[in-house]
């Protein structure tokens, strides 16, 4: 459901500009996908009914990054402006150390990195929630896609590192001593 609430969503508020206005539509166009999905679930079993989910949703005027929560069974939307970072999907992969332990508030340059090995090392951990890597970087002056080329240097620095990080992990001999004692 929540890649149809985010397409809905987006269509819905394309022509809106100001913030008020654009969390007024968020609202409302969520309030109407969970509508179309309560409707879309009449008479199915429990097991056959959506969950709901999250969506993070980019606008460019203003730019913001928006998360919202979508809830069937809650019969409304939980929209949110994110000042900081969000995530999404499996909530319980310890891949979140990574962006926990080492975020800093950067030039967006600085943390491509750091988001996009915290993305494929969650995909290490579930291959089935994670297809994949594209990057976009939003900037007030517009959007940018990260090449598939830097995309693959992407890929291979993370799989360096997480080698790196499984060597030092196992490694028995730990710290030598000294030998100039």
């Amino acid at each position: 459901m929540s890649q149809e609430a985010g397409r809905d969503i987006a269509d819905g508020i394309e022509e809106l500009e100001g913030e008020f206005a654009i969390e007024q539509g968020i609202y409302s166009c969520g309030a109407t996908a969970i509508s179309a999905e309560r409707k879309r679930s009449d008479g199915k079993q429990p097991w056959e009914m959506l969950k709901g989910g999250s969506v993070l949703l980019v606008t460019s005027t203003p730019l913001r990054l928006w998360r919202v929560d979508i809830a069937p069974d809650r019969g409304i939307p939980c929209v949110l402006r994110i000042l900081d970072k969000c995530k999404i999907g499996d909530s319980t992969t310890p891949a979140c150390f990574f962006s926990e332990r080492y975020y800093r508030e950067r030039p967006i340059e600085d943390l491509i990195f750091l988001a996009a090995h915290t993305v494929l090392m969650a995909g290490a951990m579930n291959p089935a929630g994670v297809a994949g890597l594209g990057i976009v970087l939003c900037r007030p002056a517009g959007f940018t896609t990260v090449s598939d080329e830097e995309v693959s240097d992407l890929t291979a620095r993370s799989k360096r590192l997480d080698s790196e990080i499984a060597a030092a992990l196992f490694n028995r001999r730990g710290p030598q001593p000294d030998s100039n004692r």
